[in-house]
């Protein structure tokens, strides 16, 4: 049986791509189970690649982005959904349907 902490992660992002949570919301979420809940351990590679690849982006979301920040990699809470659709959908993978 996975981890608990792990079946929250993925229903969060689902929860997320289905409209059920505002960004705001899904970033404490996951943000609180990610880095505190979740023992690294309890995540395969396959889990621990994409989660902290999704840990990583949110830091790259902001609201009121300029020109600069954008060549950064900054980007709005509305890209960052369709950049996480795309990456679930991608990335996919038996790891999250098993568990979900």
């Amino acid at each position: 049986m996975p981890h608990y902490g792990v079946q929250k992660l993925i229903s969060l992002v689902d929860a997320l791509l289905a409209g059920r949570l505002t960004y705001d919301t899904f970033l404490k979420d996951f943000h609180w189970f990610y880095f505190a809940q979740v023992p690294d351990a309890a995540l395969s590679a396959p889990q621990r690649d994409f989660f902290s690849e999704v840990a990583e982006k949110t830091g790259f979301v902001g609201l009121a982005i300029d020109e600069k920040s954008r060549s950064c990699g900054w980007i709005s809470p509305l890209e960052f959904l369709l950049w996480l659709k795309g990456f679930r959908r991608e990335y996919g993978g038996a790891f999250m349907q098993d568990l979900a």
